[in-house]
């Protein structure tokens, strides 16, 4: 791979991270309800993600 390659991936990767910075602050102003389902299922659907992730770079 490329420094021109590795640069972009490194941008891509800042950028999704400044863009998840920002909706979690846009959502830390809501007012809290009983939200324990939903962060369950954003941890969980997190972890199978990442799970995945592991072979298809290893397959790639």
């Amino acid at each position: 791979m490329t420094i021109r390659g590795l640069r972009a991936i490194g941008a891509l990767i800042i950028s999704t991270a400044m863009t998840g910075a920002a909706w979690a602050q846009a959502t830390a102003a809501a007012p809290a309800a009983d939200q324990s389902g939903n962060i369950a299922w954003a941890l969980i659907s997190t972890v199978l993600v990442l799970m995945m992730c592991f072979p298809g770079l290893a397959l790639f």
